[in-house]
């Protein structure tokens, strides 16, 4: 239970991980995923993307899109066009 412990500490509310980066603070990262979802310390926003929801005087501060963008991945094969005319 150490690294879960640990692992709740290294969490910030109003957050998003994906799965590489809460596995540096885990042996068992599947394991303390599925305790801290069913914990409701973890949201699972997509398949290795998880949010730390944050909490305010009115009740749960929903997600902004802007965050979920910037850590999705883009598919694999796909690029993006940066020469536009």
């Amino acid at each position: 239970m150490e690294y879960l412990t640990q692992l709740k500490q290294h969490l910030c509310p109003g957050t998003a991980y994906r799965r590489a980066e809460l596995a540096q603070w885990s042996k068992h990262v599947d394991q303390h995923i599925k305790m801290l979802i069913e914990e409701g310390v973890l949201t699972q926003l997509e398949s290795g993307l998880y949010y730390c929801p944050k909490e305010s005087l009115f009740g749960m501060v929903p997600i902004r899109n802007t965050l979920v963008n910037c850590f999705r991945m883009p598919p694999e094969g796909l690029t993006e066009n940066t020469n536009r005319l």
